[in-house]
Order: structure tokens, then C-alpha cells, then sequence
């Protein structure tokens, strides 16, 4: 077994300075955040693989992975959707699940201790959005079609 941030440390070391994945976390470079997207599936472990990856989380602008029943059982890692938005928090990112008719929040006063139950876990992927996103309120403007839950974040729900 091998971090993230190692696998993709090998991964980019031929291409340009500015894109490669940092030596550690907090490592200057022109280019803010020069990981656009970082999508992670691990069946369960996501949050396991994320904390091994800060580095590439400092250098990443969202995150898409899956939260996914494994989480939470007894033959996974026993993690929370408060472990990951916790740890993704810390590098500046706001967390979301994805549901078919709307975004929820669930990072820091938002979190609700109803997702870490089995019925409500299933398989959806959430999305970490960087506060600093320019495009932030956008894509989650168009990601979520419920006035209702897009309201109470100021944004606008895509019709």
C-alpha cells in the first residue's frame, strides 16, 4: 500500500514544475491549485486514501468521491461523513453529497449524524469545493434544483 500523495508524486514527476504534485503540503508553486479535480472511488476507504494525500489536497480545487456504505461497517475502515468533511475542512474545502434533486451540506454546523447510518449511507458521491472557488457558488448553484436547500447557502437553484 502506497499514500496518495506518493502515487501521484511518481505520476506527475515528468511533467512541468508548476503541475507537479508537491514534495509536502503548503509547497509554493505559480499555480494555485494545480490540481482542477481529484476523483477518488476506493469502495468505502475514501476517507483513508484522502488523509493520505496532503499534499495533493493543498494542491487540488475540488474533490469528488464516493461516500459508500463500507464506510461505516464492521470489515471497513469505521469512518464518518464528519471524519471526511473534518479532514477536508482543514484544507479549506466546504463539503457536499450529491443527490439526484439536490445538494446537502454537511460540513460543520451542518453535518447531521443521520448520514453515518446504514439506511442513509448507500453509494453517492460528494463533492469538496475549495471557500475560495471563484466558480463555487456557480457549479453549486447548478448542481442543486431545490430552492429550498440552495436558499439557506445563498445560492440560486437551477431550474
Amino acid at each position: 500500500m502506497d499514500t496518495l500523495d506518493n502515487v501521484l508524486r511518481r505520476a506527475t514527476q515528468t511533467l512541468p514544475p508548476a503541475l507537479r504534485v508537491p514534495p509536502v503540503a503548503g509547497t509554493p508553486r505559480r499555480r494555485t491549485y494545480p490540481v482542477d479535480l481529484l476523483k477518488v472511488d476506493t469502495e468505502g476507504w475514501d476517507v483513508v486514501a484522502l488523509s493520505g494525500a496532503p499534499a495533493t489536497l493543498a494542491a487540488t480545487r475540488m474533490v469528488l468521491w464516493e461516500c459508500h456504505i463500507k464506510m461505516a461497517v464492521a470489515s471497513g475502515p469505521r469512518t464518518t461523513h464528519a471524519q471526511a468533511a473534518a479532514l477536508l475542512a482543514a484544507f479549506g474545502f466546504e463539503s457536499y453529497k450529491l443527490g439526484r434533486d439536490a445538494l446537502l451540506r454537511f460540513d460543520g454546523d451542518w453535518y447531521d449524524r443521520r448520514l453515518d447510518v446504514g439506511p442513509y449511507m448507500g453509494w453517492h458521491n460528494c463533492l469538496a469545493v475549495r471557500r475560495d472557488e471563484p466558480l463555487r457558488r456557480r457549479l453549486l448553484s447548478k448542481l442543486n434544483g431545490i430552492q429550498a436547500c440552495a436558499a439557506p447557502w445563498g445560492l440560486t437553484a437551477s431550474v
